[in-house]
């Protein structure tokens, strides 16, 4: 996970690469525990962030392993990870909204819902805010997203200590969106 934030800077190829990776090494988990839960959710968000990567028709997405590894990780503990099936199907429909829309009938409300739900999961989790002030910028809702964002860039990343690196990471993000949006 961490390689994969690290890796945005890196050129597209080989942040596939390591995506590839993540997915090689989250199956060789369920090859020996078929219902990991870490290894399902990490399947699940490196296959997510490939299809992005390299474009949604190119990549082709596992959708087998989409649905397992949803079922596998919100049996076992829907909160896991902040919210995280929560927020990757939100962002999956945010990301996707006419393929998905016309292969399921799902709209950006529906990503702002899945949005929703991975807040209340977990509140300090700044890529839960940031995810939403996005999805509210794609909706034309300005001001709801300024102030998803101006709640990242003054609240201290350690609100959550186990999130501190991450939540930095998002919070400089967040800054970057915040002053575009200001100009």
């Amino acid at each position: 996970y961490w390689a994969s934030l690290r890796g945005e800077k890196l050129p597209g190829s080989e942040r596939i690469k390591l995506l590839e990776l993540g997915m090689k090494s989250a199956k060789q988990v369920i090859e020996k525990s078929p219902r990991n839960l870490e290894a399902h959710y990490w399947l699940l968000y490196c296959a997510g962030e490939r299809s992005i990567q390299k474009g949604i028709l190119r990549a082709g997405y596992p959708m087998y392993w989409g649905f397992r590894s949803t079922i596998i990780v919100s049996s076992q503990n829907v909160d896991y990870f902040y919210g995280g099936i929560y927020r990757y199907w939100g962002r999956a429909i945010y990301d996707a909204p006419s393929i998905l829309g016309w292969l399921c009938d799902f709209t950006i409300k529906d990503a702002l819902s899945l949005l929703n739900m991975a807040l209340e999961s977990e509140p300090r989790y700044f890529r839960n805010h940031l995810y939403l002030a996005e999805c509210y910028l794609k909706m034309k809702q300005t001001q709801k997203a300024i102030k998803e964002l101006e709640w990242i860039v003054n609240t201290p990343p350690s609100i959550l200590p186990e999130a501190e690196p991450e939540n930095a990471f998002f919070q400089k993000k967040a800054e970057k969106l915040l002053k575009k949006l200001k100009r």
